[in-house]
């Protein structure tokens, strides 16, 4: 499942440059509000400054991973479609942010098995979980994931096995979330998660310089949307 959770910029529409707001900070040389596209973006979805974003100061770039849910929101809709604006691509963007939680769900189920072993039952939970999280495929779908359900159980899921299992191996290494990302809002969790989510955090390795998303895995993901 891993592989499938990787970014694979060759097969998206620059979604990440146009729907996420960052702020002006030493990760991100100037501001941009959501949806709007970064000034850096050439006439297509090609980066101009993406051999040196470095030493323009939008290193903020190269740690995000949305882990692969642009080439997949990308896929639904066509695989090309032109990104112009806000206006034009308002579905578009919304399944990008619908199939990054999608993602990071998958994601803190991944972590979890790498985190503790898991009984046949909680196996069996997982697997079916994940089938139907890879089979949001279209908008209704996406639409009937934005009522919560699959993240609270995904959630509870991993809680009860916080509770209960034994950790046997370090979970993959990721980061936390670059300072000053301003991120959409995602569901307030039960204590019950927060429970999970401060497990899983515990050996969270301290270097800001990995995925901001992969850090929701570890549920340091920042909950409240940018204005």
């Amino acid at each position: 499942m891993r592989s499938r959770l990787t970014a694979d910029c060759s097969h998206c529409v620059a979604l990440c440059c146009v729907a996420l707001a960052f702020d002006r900070s030493a990760l991100f040389a100037f501001d941009k509000a959501a949806a709007e596209r970064c000034r850096h973006l050439g006439d297509g979805v090609d980066c101009r400054i993406h051999a040196e974003r470095n030493a323009r100061g939008m290193s903020g770039c190269e740690s995000y991973d949305c882990l692969g849910a642009g080439q997949r929101a990308t896929t639904l809709f066509g695989g090309r479609p032109a990104l112009t604006g806000a206006a034009e691509n308002r579905s578009l963007l919304a399944a990008f942010f619908a199939l990054r939680d999608v993602h990071q769900l998958l994601w803190l189920l991944h972590t979890c098995r790498q985190r503790w072993t898991l009984s046949s039952e909680q196996q069996r939970a997982s697997t079916e979980l994940e089938t139907q999280l890879w089979a949001i495929d279209h908008s209704d779908a996406l639409n009937g994931f934005a009522n919560g359900q699959l993240s609270s159980e995904v959630h509870r899921l991993v809680a009860e096995v916080g509770r209960s299992a034994t950790a046997v191996r370090p979970p993959p290494k990721v980061g936390r979330a670059p300072a000053r990302v301003r991120l959409p809002m995602y569901p307030a969790q039960s204590d019950t998660d927060d429970h999970c989510s401060s497990k899983l955090s515990s050996s969270r390795p301290s270097s800001t310089s990995c995925s901001m998303t992969s850090a929701a895995a570890l549920g340091t993901v920042n909950r409240r949307f940018a204005t």
